[in-house]
């Protein structure tokens, strides 16, 4: 392959990504729950109040608070300002992925790790929230085409000072670098024991500006919540913790669920079972051609499983279930893309780069599914925007009436917050709605205090499903049509209104429980028992805060 054919079809390559995350990032519609929570800490608070312990159950990098908080004073609280740093960061990615790909893969495997990097789903998503998880990988990208000139003795005293300065920095705006750093030092020793490099002066700089860095930014970190969110927090993510020693069955599958969900979730394999077979013999070719490459890509991963065991970190991927285009819990690792891409495709490339013509063909199939699917989802799942309220405004705004009631689900309290100036319904006439799991009656009686009083508008957005029972779905709206009429919905199923007429609603006829669901016993470790809300967003039942008019 020539020099400029390789240049053509790299520019095409990174073009291509750069379309699919502007398509997503102008299409995106409004904020969802934790966006609108971090929008409204940000604009709230001064750059030192950003250094307290957030509001609403929030936590993230202080650094990004910090960006948010200059871009805001500088362009305005437009939702498009906040999600500013998450483009800028996803677009400077791809060149970046193309050149730690090149250091570790030859040209066409580079052009093969570029292609789907740039398509696929879970890097391209969160290029247009107001959160910080898509640049994590870009400074995970930025951290290992450093560090991956150690091996290869290229790494003069300027670089070990940049690589120093540069991890330094990275640990206040991605919490996750911390674990990209502790695998580069992974790999920094076994290049030292291997002597592929001297142990000298630049080296020790490096790792002791990491350390004077990183230990406050973890102290900082893990004292980011006040008590009662931390516990909350820690409940929220319990699954994503390591349980040792194991105590069940579960338990000593954990680490191999998590390892199975890393290719599911974070990196959105739709075939899961391909991806993790290409990654092991990925890891063998890496393994014996170069050593060091493989651990500082790979060790990572072993730093967060040990993360998760030390209840520190989560590794909580989504393994039941398939979002084509945004993760699951599994948004906390995307940092292990850039790493994960890569192995991928070096054991893609062995099988295509065979001299067996089975094998070789074997390998275009595989190349084809493992490129394909993303790609096919990306070209018919964008722009992908989850809980848009902002099309459910503008149908309150032309069909509301004078003397309509407005009830907001718990769920969407935080958006309709940040965005209340949007809604022309007086307070007096607005209801925010309580977070009761799984006591499901309260909701009942929530919206039983308008029977009679004329027209109800709901406003749901982030739908909850709890012990398999749909709050909204299963509770609420059964309930509500058979003591009212109906008028109309409007909407998707994870951000919708609903009207009804309430002047003639009536009580069905037999017991309770013949109509919805009774409270259920709740486990110690559910999130209730922390009287805390549901969201991790408001107080929960009987906490002050908890607001319905009535």
């Amino acid at each position: 392959m020539t020099r400029e054919r390789r240049r053509a079809i790299s520019a095409g390559l990174i073009a291509l990504g750069a379309l699919l995350r502007l398509w997503q990032f102008f299409g995106r519609g409004s904020f969802w729950l934790d966006e609108a929570a971090v929008a409204r800490n940000v604009t709230a608070r001064s750059y030192r109040g950003l250094l307290a312990p957030l509001d609403y159950a929030q936590i993230a990098p202080k650094g990004f608070l910090f960006v948010e908080k200059l871009a805001t004073t500088a362009f305005g609280t437009h939702d498009w300002v906040f999600r500013l740093w998450s483009i800028l960061t996803a677009l400077a990615a791809l060149p970046l992925f193309y050149a730690l790909a090149r250091r570790v893969l030859d040209e066409r495997g580079a052009l093969l790790a570029l292609g789907l990097f740039a398509v696929l789903g879970r890097p391209i998503y969160y290029a247009s929230e107001a959160k910080q998880y898509g640049s994590d990988i870009f400074f995970a990208c930025l951290l290992l085409l450093l560090a991956l000139r150690v091996p290869a003795r290229e790494a003069g005293t300027r670089h070990w000072l940049r690589l120093g300065v540069l991890g330094a920095v990275a640990v206040w705006f991605s919490q996750p670098s911390l674990f990209i750093l502790a695998g580069v030092a992974i790999a920094l020793a076994l290049a030292v024991h291997q002597q592929k490099i001297p142990l000298r002066w630049p080296v020790i700089t490096a790792c002791v500006l990491w350390a004077v860095s990183g230990l406050p930014s973890i102290w900082l970190t893990l004292h980011s919540l006040r008590p009662t969110e931390r516990v909350y927090m820690h409940s929220f993510w319990s699954d994503g913790f390591w349980p040792l020693p194991p105590r069940s069955l579960a338990d000593a599958a954990w680490p191999f669920v998590n390892l199975y969900g890393l290719f599911r979730d974070p990196l959105g394999m739709p075939v899961t079972a391909l991806g993790i077979g290409m990654f092991v013999l990925g890891c063998i070719v890496l393994g014996r051609r170069r050593p060091v490459t493989i651990v500082a890509l790979v060790a990572p991963i072993a730093a967060d499983f040990v993360a998760a065991a030390l209840g520190i970190y989560p590794v909580d991927t989504t393994v039941r279930g398939f979002n084509r285009i945004a993760a699951g819990n599994g948004r906390v690792l995307l940092f292990l893309v850039p790493g994960l891409a890569i192995v991928v495709v070096a054991g893609v490339m062995a099988l295509v780069e065979s001299g067996i013509p089975w094998v070789h063909r074997v390998g275009l199939v595989a190349a084809a599914v493992v490129v394909g699917a993303p790609a096919f989802y990306a070209a018919t799942e964008l722009p992908y925007s989850p809980n848009d309220v902002a099309p459910l405004f503008r149908v309150l705004d032309a069909r509301a009436r004078p003397g309509d009631e407005l009830y907001v689900y718990y769920g969407g309290r935080q958006a309709f917050e940040w965005y209340r100036d949007r809604v022309h319904v007086p307070d007096d006439r607005v209801a925010r709605g309580g977070c009761y799991r799984t006591g499901w009656r309260e909701y009942l009686r929530e919206v039983d205090a308008f029977r009679g009083e004329g027209r109800l508008w709901l406003l749901v957005a982030h739908p909850a499903s709890i012990h398999h029972v749909r709050e909204m779905d299963d509770v609420v709206t059964p309930y509500l049509d058979r003591v009212a009429r109906r008028v109309g919905r409007w909407g998707a199923k994870d951000a919708y209104l609903l009207l009804y007429d309430m002047r003639n609603a009536s009580r069905p006829p037999g017991p309770p429980s013949a109509w919805h669901p009774p409270p259920r016993r709740l486990a110690s470790a559910d999130t209730i028992t922390l009287g805390w809300s549901c969201m991790g967003v408001f107080p929960g039942p009987g906490i002050p805060g908890t607001v319905v008019r009535r």
